[in-house]
């Protein structure tokens, strides 16, 4: 989703829109798709997808940094929003990962 919104940032085209409805809807859906997935490979889809998205971060010429975009989920918004939107999100899961932890202490 982010890979093809920076891709199609970095040729000057329309960014797909994959989640319309919504990227709760999307990110439901795409866990589910994962849900019979080792540790093991979804980790290293993780780390492969990342460097991607950092490669083609640092692709993007500074004057489409923030400019107004289609977003992935089709609100208009920047790369700058994407960025500062994935921040939060990142820290959302790292702390629902050290509740998981705590929690497994106390069993």
């Amino acid at each position: 989703t982010v890979i093809a919104f920076l891709s199609a940032l970095i040729k000057g085209e329309t960014p797909p829109v994959p989640a319309a409805r919504g990227a709760e809807v999307y990110n439901e859906e795409t866990v589910s798709t994962r849900e019979g997935l080792g540790y093991d490979h979804i980790l290293s889809e993780y780390i492969q997808t990342r460097a991607k998205v950092m490669e083609l971060i640092r692709a993007v010429p500074e004057e489409l940094i923030t400019k107004t975009s289609v977003l992935p989920w089709g609100e208009a918004g920047s790369l700058q929003t994407l960025i500062d939107g994935f921040g939060a999100h990142e820290l959302e899961h790292a702390q629902d990962i050290e509740k998981l932890i705590r929690e497994s202490k106390h069993l």
